[in-house]
């Protein structure tokens, strides 16, 4: 998802600075969501550098939190619904440990291509860096290592079970049966992350679902997050759109504009005294863009599928594939993929 545009048309009008418009010939569609099932505002507030997007510290742990280890690496996304009896104290997740490990090795006993010579141990485990908000359910990692065919030692699969500072769960904080993370977020093996939600469903009785992402939901978040490269590394705001199948010929469109471009227009339209987005704002912000993008090249996106975006502090794709380009974005955009999660988890 980190890929570079294949090609760039060349006909953009000299008046307009930081936009370059990019094809490419691969890709899928996907259906759209409409608005109405988007809340009509947001709660996470301004853009720029005074954002609480940014600012806003956590209250747990004390030391400033490390994401070192988060950053610069694609992540998978799925939905959790509520855990039966999973309980996170130390032993029983060392016990959790042991079942995933005999787990994972009755799956590579049986696959006739694995990508271990040796499975070492599943290790199960809090992640403090990641429980921010009071009622968070604390962070769970997950790590199952293993050795490669030259027998080095290595990290197969990490994965991470959160809720980041939620204001809504779908289960009681105070019910004792159930536990809520409602996302998993995985990297590695996809056979050994297959083993992992196969084993969290038959281990703790709850789905386990691909978390993905209407054009809505991605235009949210592009409109949220496009404005904050103050003191970073500097990255063009990226959107991607899928054509409809019946256009020959083309199959997807890359739309780049410069960041301070998306700051500038945002600043014209978002009421600075405001802590909230709304979705009007939102809408006018992609118009704006979509419109635009029609003066340049004649070529309404608007009637595009949104299928991924990118900004200086992440890029995040339709599929629930998401990475992460500063630590300081990780606790606000898991913040809000927390929120949507919830949210799909009520409406489906």
């Amino acid at each position: 998802m980190d890929g570079e545009p294949a090609s760039v048309i060349d006909q953009t009008p000299s008046q307009v600075s930081g936009v370059q418009c990019s094809v490419r010939t691969s890709g899928s569609t996907r259906k759209n969501t409409p608005y109405h099932k988007t809340p009509r505002s947001r709660r996470f507030g301004l853009k720029g550098s005074k954002s609480p997007l940014i600012e806003k510290t956590p209250t747990s742990p004390r030391h400033a939190p490390s994401f070192k280890g988060l950053v610069n690496k694609t992540w998978k996304l799925y939905r959790l619904s509520p855990l039966y009896n999973f309980t996170p104290t130390p032993s029983h997740l060392r016990r959790y440990g042991t079942s995933l490990s005999v787990l994972v090795g009755e799956r590579q006993r049986r696959s006739l291509i694995t990508e271990s010579k040796d499975l070492v141990r599943s290790l199960i485990s809090p992640y403090r860096e990641l429980t921010i908000g009071p009622d968070d359910p604390e962070c769970i990692q997950i790590l199952i290592t293993g050795k490669t065919l030259k027998d080095i030692p290595t990290t197969l699969v990490t994965g991470f079970m959160f809720g980041v500072e939620l204001q809504d769960s779908l289960v009681s904080p105070h019910n004792g049966h159930f536990k809520h993370y409602p996302v998993l977020m995985v990297k590695g093996s996809m056979s050994l992350c297959k083993a992992l939600t196969d084993w969290l469903e038959s281990k703790f009785d709850c789905r386990v679902s691909a978390l993905t992402f209407s054009s809505v939901d991605l235009s949210w978040m592009v409109a949220m997050w496009s404005g904050l490269s103050k003191g970073l590394k500097s990255k063009p705001v990226e959107l991607l759109y899928t054509v409809p199948e019946e256009v020959e010929g083309l199959k997807k469109i890359t739309y780049s504009i410069d960041a301070e471009d998306c700051q500038r227009l945002w600043d014209s339209i978002h009421d600075s005294s405001s802590n909230e987005f709304t979705e009007e704002e939102v809408k006018t912000f992609m118009d704006c863009l979509q419109s635009h993008f029609y003066g340049c090249f004649k070529v309404h996106l608007s009637s595009m599928f949104l299928t991924r975006i990118g900004t200086s502090i992440v890029y995040v794709g339709s599929d629930g594939k998401i990475k992460f380009f500063t630590e300081s974005g990780v606790i606000p955009v898991l913040r809000y993929i927390s929120e949507l999660s919830v949210e799909k988890s009520k409406i489906l």
